[in-house]
């Protein structure tokens, strides 16, 4: 949530199988277009269907509306 980089540090910002294990994925989501050059890219998935796992930190899965809504006031989506 609170990731140790420069503004506009990266052309891209991948993200797989971890929004599901931080506390605070709005944060995260804000922390990582923080970090992405103007343009750049991010690709993100999450956990949709699946059972805990990564204890003790699994506190969210997400729907793809879901995952859209982290992003969707800060950058344009292109796909889902």
């Amino acid at each position: 949530e609170d990731l140790p980089f420069a503004d506009n540090s990266f052309d891209a910002v991948f993200s797989f199988a971890v929004l599901e294990h931080v506390k605070y994925p709005f944060q995260a989501a804000r922390e990582m277009i923080r970090v992405l050059k103007p343009g750049g890219k991010i690709a993100v998935s999450a956990a949709f269907l699946q059972p805990m796992h990564g204890y003790p930190h699994h506190y969210f899965n997400m729907t793809s509306m879901g995952l859209k809504v982290l992003f969707e006031d800060d950058i344009d989506i292109d796909d889902i």
